[in-house]
């Protein structure tokens, strides 16, 4: 797959998943009760829903979700696949439309302007973050040997381009999955604990590429001893 359509895909994913985080942080301005009002020819009758109902509209996310996965599984059994980038700007297309509907109906819920004041800045700056790092797989995964920023540097990452390359690519393919994985987290958390996940899904990941590497260098070192040479590649 080239770096173009890694992009893409990474872009198609992200934006797959933003109507359901935009009903995240919706949902959290609106009352635990929502009024609705039905009127008929005898009267008016304001009945009220629990404000959760909202969350079927989310399913919606799960239709450019799916597209961009199926797509993303026939590109790697086909890598000649010429359709791959109409499909997933397509996917984007939808995604936008559904979190603009989405926005439309959920924001008319919300009964005056001063529920505006208890919007979630701090969970919406993890978000970004999350959504950031997501987006930077392909940069994870293309960094140079010996690279000092945004790169698994270790003693273990060091030792072999063939380990640096194999740990930074196996390391992008987590990245990316779980970081908007917690992001979508997120926000439906609000206040500080958004900054406890954040910060522990950092930790985590950290810690995983070390682990990653040392195995990979092991595995790499017992292959070498096996053949006389050091088998190299990415997965």
């Amino acid at each position: 797959m080239s770096k173009k359509d890694r992009w893409l895909t990474e872009i198609a994913f992200i934006t797959a998943v933003l109507p359901l985080i935009f009903i995240a942080f919706i949902l959290k301005l609106l009352p635990a009760r929502i009024p609705i009002t039905n009127i008929n020819i005898v009267d008016v009758k304001v009945e009220y829903a629990n404000k959760y109902n909202n969350l079927i509209t989310g399913l919606f996310c799960l239709v450019p979700l799916m597209i961009v996965a199926i797509s993303r599984f026939i590109k790697n059994k086909l890598p000649e696949y010429k359709n791959y980038s109409a499909i997933l700007i397509m996917s984007m297309v939808l995604s936008v439309a559904f979190s603009a509907i989405i926005i439309k109906g959920l924001a008319a819920q919300i009964q005056n302007v001063d529920d505006l004041k208890s919007f979630d800045f701090i969970g919406f700056g993890a978000v970004l973050i999350c959504i950031f790092i997501a987006l930077m797989g392909t940069v994870t995964r293309y960094r140079k040997v010996g690279s000092k920023f945004w790169a698994i540097n270790n003693r273990f990452t060091r030792s072999s381009a063939s380990i640096w390359k194999t740990v930074h690519h196996n390391a992008a393919s987590v990245q990316t999955p779980v970081f908007v994985f917690v992001g979508v987290v997120l926000s439906f958390v609000r206040g500080y604990p958004t900054l406890i996940i954040l910060f522990s899904a950092l930790f985590l990941f950290i810690v995983w590429t070390f682990v990653h590497s040392y195995i990979i260098k092991s595995v790499f070192e017992k292959r070498r001893k096996e053949n006389g040479i050091e088998v190299g590649g990415g997965v």
